[in-house]
């Protein structure tokens, strides 16, 4: 019954392309993040070589 509903079906859609659009920007997020602990662990590499 509730998928003969052209308007839940609808909605449900929408809901499903949100929900397929946060989890790509979740998964961007946690790259950026690894990318920017990694971009950090190897500036502080290279000022331990000019410390010394």
């Amino acid at each position: 019954m509730e998928f003969s509903e052209p308007t839940v079906s609808a909605q449900r859609r929408r809901l499903r392309e949100q929900v397929i659009k946060l989890r790509d920007l979740r998964q961007d997020y946690q790259r950026a993040k690894r990318n920017l602990a990694i971009a950090e662990a190897e500036a502080a590499w290279r000022a331990s070589w000019y410390e010394g």
